[in-house]
């Protein structure tokens, strides 16, 4: 039985840790992620400068600061989405690793406290208490109660 207990304890502390390890891969996923979308944004902001270059050699200066207008506003509408796109990934994150971690502890906290409840000794067994009760004794010189039991270890 203890041989059980100790199978069951493993099996629950190897659950606990695949939980925790999908979590974390899952984490460093997203980090990917956010680092590719960030790369792909570097890598149009740096189109869009050539344009405004070729923009430049190309038109009068008049026509390249309207140029240079429309994509300065191109490049801010871009720039607020992606910061909203991070802030909503960083959050959706943040939430479900909080919530893989709180799984976690959950299963950790609940797998000892079967184990450890479900330990000989923990709880005292009722013929145990009924043997007790049937046999209490008085000590003269203390006055204090106390069982005569024979207690056999397992």
């Amino acid at each position: 039985m203890v041989e059980a207990l100790l199978g069951l304890e493993h099996r629950r502390e190897t659950q606990s840790q695949d939980v925790l390890a999908k979590a974390k891969a899952v984490t460093e996923a997203s980090a990917e992620i956010a680092r590719l979308q960030v790369e792909a944004m570097q890598l149009e902001l740096r189109k869009i400068d050539r344009f405004i270059e070729q923009a430049k050699v190309s038109l009068g200066e008049k026509e390249s600061i309207t140029v240079q207008v429309l994509v300065d506003g191109f490049t801010e509408k871009a720039n607020e989405v992606m910061v909203a796109r991070a802030r909503a990934w960083s959050r959706t994150r943040y939430l479900q690793t909080a919530g893989a971690l709180a799984f976690a502890g959950f299963l950790l906290l609940g797998g000892g406290y079967w184990a450890g409840a479900s330990r000989p000794g923990n709880g005292a067994p009722p013929d145990f208490l009924q043997q007790c009760a049937s046999t209490l004794r008085r000590d003269p010189a203390t006055s204090r109660t106390f069982c005569a039991v024979q207690v056999v270890a397992r």
